[in-house]
């Protein structure tokens, strides 16, 4: 009975021995910027830290929507992981300066392309795609105040919409929405001083005009998206671009070596020549 007791005791001590051989340690730990490793009970953890020693070499860096200038690269990280532990957003490097200096060297680059004779992008900015949405609600409107259709603005909407729906997939698609603007909608309120006149750019704003209400990212709508899109109740919501944590306002460019981007509509659209920069190329694999 003792001897069962004794090695019953050994099988119990064992895997002691082997979880305390296994522990971890910081000497074989990697721990990211802003953060230090601490030794616990339980093994080495990586946590925020409480500290940093760096001198001042100020730098910059943005949570998305508001950019900060940090003491240095230490104190953004640790920010970041503070941050992240907290509310679950961090904070990206963005230049190695402050956020003051940053915004200056943008704004120069910005009146370089104004000047430069270099092609630009061909985009469709909020503005015109609100435009040309608030000409098509205008003139449903009017339909539907003239007595020209006795329906509801909605009920109207639905004819359109089916009238329109030529694979009858009861969804429209940018063709579709085209063919609805030119044939029935030619001779109202559309024709209106802005650039959407231009035929390829009425594309793309219709596009953009689509996109707004697409849930599923289908590049169609469905009746109820199509009905939210064109009610006059709804406002389009106001959209930026972010590139390597900085926020770029609609219509704003940026250089990229032979190629210029511009923010249109929340996303960026870009000249696509072909650079034989190979770090041009990388940079625009970022958008």
């Amino acid at each position: 009975m003792k001897a069962q007791i004794v090695i019953l005791s050994s099988l119990l001590v064992l895997p002691i021995l082997f979880a305390a051989k296994d522990k971890v340690t910081c000497d074989n730990i990697f721990c990211a910027e802003g953060q230090e490793c601490v030794e616990k009970k339980t093994g080495a953890v990586c946590e925020c830290m409480e500290k940093c020693e760096s001198g001042y070499q100020p730098v910059c860096g943005s949570n998305g929507t508001l950019m900060t200038t940090f003491d240095n690269r230490c104190e953004l990280f640790r920010q970041s992981c503070l941050l992240e532990n907290s509310h679950d957003k961090s904070i990206k490097f963005v230049a190695p300066t402050t956020c003051e200096k940053a915004l200056e060297i943008e704004k120069e680059e910005t009146k370089s392309i104004k000047k430069s004779s270099k092609p630009k992008p061909v985009v469709c900015k909020q503005k015109e795609r609100n435009n040309l949405r608030e000409a098509i609600i205008t003139f449903i409107k009017a339909r539907v105040e003239e007595n020209v259709e006795t329906v509801s603005y909605k009920g109207l909407l639905f004819k359109y919409f089916h009238m329109f729906d030529a694979d009858e997939d009861q969804m429209l698609d940018t063709m579709e929405f085209v063919k609805m603007v030119e044939k029935d909608m030619a001779e109202s309120e559309l024709k209106f001083k802005d650039p959407t006149s231009n035929p390829l750019l009425r594309g793309l704003c219709l596009s953009e005009l689509i996109a707004i209400t697409d849930v599923n990212s289908n590049y169609k709508l469905e009746f109820e998206e199509f009905h939210k899109c064109l009610d006059p109740t709804f406002k389009p919501p106001h959209q930026r671009c972010e590139l390597n944590g900085k926020i770029y306002e609609d219509g704003n460019k940026v250089p990229f070596n032979c190629n210029t981007c511009e923010c249109a509509c929340g996303h960026w659209v870009c000249t696509r020549f072909n650079c034989n920069d190979n770090s041009s190329r990388n940079k625009f694999r970022k958008f």
